[in-house]
């Protein structure tokens, strides 16, 4: 049996597409490890109903190809102001679908600019430059400089596809955390993604929305859970069990899972 989002088992032949015989064996599972609450959800009705407020911050975990850019993708544009981080020198996953939907490249940010309010901020790499160490220090004051005046401004949502690179590579742990510690007094949403838990800011797990895909990887399992309460137990449990695509969703503030399985 599964569990919709009201809260009343429903029939697994009420679903409108047959799921994959792992998804269906895990729900057993659930029911064996007494973790029969965290009810299994299709995509689109998860997405219907899924609330993201201003202010709200959403962190993903996940292997490339999890779905993660999916996810993000369907949900940036819900919000009215929102900068990409485009870390990468190209992401046709990405970019190319939100520059269908009206996202604007741009190589300088101004978070005044109130005139175009979907970006993907692409400062470049200097390829030019006498050594990698003075490429990057480019690439940083760019990303840094956007990053400060986002605090300053207000009211955005900044996406970061790999936030490890932000953080690590580039040095900007420090201009992260800022944002992620006071950004919902100012009405700005953070919404971060990694492949690795145990390399991103700790800080960055305090989030209001929180999803996983499959790892076995004991420290990402334990760095995941770490920050979701009563599901602590839960996440450690479920996380290294995932069927492929399919993510834990955490709402840290109300203690809601739900799996649900990203429609690629």
């Amino acid at each position: 049996m599964a569990i919709n989002t009201a809260g009343f088992r429903t029939p697994r032949l009420n679903l409108l597409r047959p799921r994959a015989e792992e998804s269906m064996a895990l729900d057993d599972q659930m029911d064996e490890l007494g973790l029969e609450l965290v009810g299994f959800q299709r995509w689109d009705q998860f997405l219907a109903q899924f609330k993201w407020k201003q202010g709200e911050y959403i962190a993903l975990a996940g292997k490339p190809g999890s779905g993660k850019t999916t996810l993000a993708r369907q949900l940036l544009p819900r919000r009215d102001f929102v900068v990409v981080m485009a870390t990468k020198k190209s992401d046709p996953s990405l970019y190319d679908p939100l520059i269908a939907q009206g996202f604007v490249v741009q190589d300088h940010f101004d978070p005044y600019d109130r005139e175009h309010p979907k970006i993907i901020f692409k400062p470049g790499f200097d390829s030019t430059a006498p050594t990698l160490k003075e490429a990057k220090a480019t690439q940083r004051e760019a990303f840094g400089e956007a990053l400060l005046g986002i605090f300053d401004a207000e009211g955005w949502c900044v996406y970061c596809d790999e936030v490890r690179y932000l953080s690590q590579t580039l040095r900007l742990g420090e201009e992260l955390e800022l944002l992620f510690l006071q950004g919902r007094s100012l009405g700005i949403s953070m919404f971060v993604g990694t492949q690795r838990p145990v390399s991103i800011p700790k800080v960055a797990w305090d989030s209001n929305h929180l999803f996983f895909w499959k790892t076995t990887d004991k420290a990402d399992v334990l760095t995941m859970s770490e920050y979701t309460g009563i599901n602590m137990d839960v996440v450690r449990s479920v996380a290294p069990r995932l069927p492929r695509h399919e993510a834990l969703y955490v709402n840290t503030v109300t203690d809601q899972m739900i799996r649900t399985k990203v429609s690629l």
